[in-house]
Formats: structure tokens, C-alpha cells, sequence
């Protein structure tokens, strides 16, 4: 008889192999399971999981022969302590059905990285639902509509088939990172100089092109600031107030030129900068001596 107090099961990182027993989706005191990174194989239907009404965290990533079915609809699904649920690298191909309409809280931290979600991402697809990081990356996505996410922070969609311009975010939302690199995105920076929460901007290897808005550097929670391999031009900006907090400003690889910016001196926690492949026409910049906290400088 499978037990009635089992709360955790932690068995990442071996080579256990198989199918998960269908006996272990009677443990319905489960609350924490961590089967990463092994060799399991087979089917996990929705209907299996729904019978773990106590789920709190859930990681089954990283294997690679696991399958989730995700065209069973006859349950009426209900995860409400469901606050982490990773299935990087699953073998996932659409987005999980069953998380649609869930009310959860506090709102998911859901990773379907490194998977095979294909074509445009719906709305539809994640409606009802209360997320707060949403990982992405690593898919075949080709669009992605954004709305409805007020309590998300994080969204991650490095690494896809993105195309055309980059998405709006509305103030009203708590976003604080963004990352988006490695697509196809063009144009240019919408107005994410109104999202004040903003720690990280990745928008790195993509297409995008014209000016460097100057108020991005009113951000004052600015952490990180990657444009590496981009179309912007025109002179660098001087961006950066007193006392901003940027730590890595990557220029690397644009089409911009002149001199280094003087507001760089206000970003006393600045710890890499790089400004290579640019046609900046200045001289040593002594003026940056002044950031104690500078560990990589490439121009």
C-alpha cells in the first residue's frame, strides 16, 4: 500500500531508467518530487499528476525520453499549492494543457526550456492562469502574444525563432527581467523606460537596430544591459544618472560610434564593460579609474 506521510522524494541525478510506476502516483501526500536528470522514459498523462493534489514543487527535467501527454482533457485538474514546476527538457511539444485556468498562488515559477514548443504562442494558451517566472528558452517559438501576465518577473525566451518587434509590456506588470537573445527581433527598443522595476534587459544577438534610447539609463534597478551583436548606431549615449546600479554593459559588436559616455562614471557598481567591434574614436579612458568595482574592460 503506498504510503499516506511521504512528503519529499529527491532522486535527481541518477540513472534510474524506465517508466515511472504508476504506483508512485498514489502517494497523495506528496508535496516536493525531484526525478531530474535521469533516464526515465514513457508516458505521464495529466490524469497521473491530478492525483497529487498536494504538489507544491516539481522538477522532472532533463529527461530527454520522458513523454507528457498533453492531449488529455477529461480531468478537472486542480494544483492549487503548485508554486515550482520544472520540465526542461521533456519532450514537450505544446504547452501544458492541464496548467490552463489553475489558480494558484502564489503565482508559478514554470521552466519548459529546451523543449520542442513550435510556431506562435497564444494567449489562450496560458489563460487564467497566475505566473511568475515563465521560462521559454530554447523552443522553436516563432511569435509569442504577452498578456495577462500582472504578478510575472521574469520572462526568458532566449534562443528561439522570434521574429519582428519586440514585445510591449504594460507598467502595470512587476516585470524585472527580460532576456530575448538569440532570435531574429527587429526594429527598436519599445518604451521599457516606464517599467522602474527593471534589473535585466537581454536583448543580445538579434537585429535590432536605430538609437539607443537615452532613458533606459533612468532605470535606477538596471542591473544588466546586454545589446551584444546588434544594428544600433549613432553616438553612445550618455545614459546613466548618479548612483546607478548597472554592473555589465555590453555594446559589443553594433554600429556605434564616438566616444565612450562621461555618465559612466556614475555607475560606481559597473563591473564589465564592452564596447569591441564599435567605431569608438576616443582615447584611453582614464576617467573610468574611478570604478573600483571594474573587472573586465574590452574595447
Amino acid at each position: 500500500m503506498p504510503s499516506r506521510t511521504l512528503q519529499v522524494v529527491i532522486l535527481s541525478n541518477n540513472e534510474i531508467s524506465g517508466p515511472i510506476p504508476s504506483s508512485f502516483f498514489d502517494i497523495v501526500s506528496l508535496g516536493k518530487v525531484d526525478l531530474s536528470s535521469n533516464n526515465l522514459r514513457g508516458i505521464v498523462t495529466h490524469n497521473m499528476l491530478s492525483m497529487l493534489v498536494q504538489l507544491e514543487d516539481v522538477n522532472l527535467s532533463n529527461n530527454s525520453l520522458l513523454y507528457l501527454n498533453n492531449n488529455d482533457t477529461s480531468v478537472n485538474y486542480s494544483f492549487s499549492h503548485l508554486y515550482l514546476l520544472r520540465l526542461s527538457s521533456c519532450n514537450i511539444h505544446k504547452f501544458p494543457r492541464f496548467l490552463r485556468r489553475q489558480d494558484i498562488w502564489p503565482p508559478l515559477d514554470l521552466d519548459i526550456s529546451k523543449n520542442k514548443i513550435s510556431s506562435h504562442f497564444h494567449k489562450w494558451e496560458i489563460e487564467g492562469m497566475s505566473l511568475g517566472r515563465l521560462n521559454l528558452s530554447y523552443n522553436f517559438l516563432t511569435g509569442i502574444d504577452l498578456f495577462g501576465f500582472e504578478y510575472l518577473s521574469t520572462i526568458d525566451l532566449n534562443s528561439n525563432l522570434l521574429q519582428g518587434s519586440l514585445p510591449i509590456l504594460s507598467t502595470t506588470w512587476t516585470v524585472d527581467s527580460l532576456f530575448i537573445s538569440g532570435n531574429n527581433m527587429t526594429g527598436e527598443i519599445p518604451s521599457y523606460c516606464n517599467l522602474t522595476s527593471f534589473s535585466v534587459l537581454d536583448l543580445a544577438n538579434n537585429s535590432l537596430g536605430r538609437k539607443i534610447p537615452n532613458c533606459l539609463g533612468s532605470l535606477s534597478e538596471l542591473s544588466i544591459l546586454d545589446l551584444w551583436m546588434n544594428k544600433f548606431h549613432g553616438r553612445i549615449p550618455n545614459l546613466f544618472i548618479s548612483h546607478s546600479r548597472l554592473r555589465t554593459f555590453n555594446l559589443n559588436g553594433n554600429q556605434l560610434e564616438g566616444k565612450l559616455s562621461s555618465s559612466l562614471i556614475n555607475c560606481r557598481d559597473l563591473e564589465v564593460l564592452d564596447a569591441e567591434n564599435n567605431y569608438v574614436n576616443d582615447t584611453f579612458p582614464h576617467l573610468l579609474g574611478v570604478l573600483a568595482s571594474l573587472k573586465v574592460l574590452i574595447l
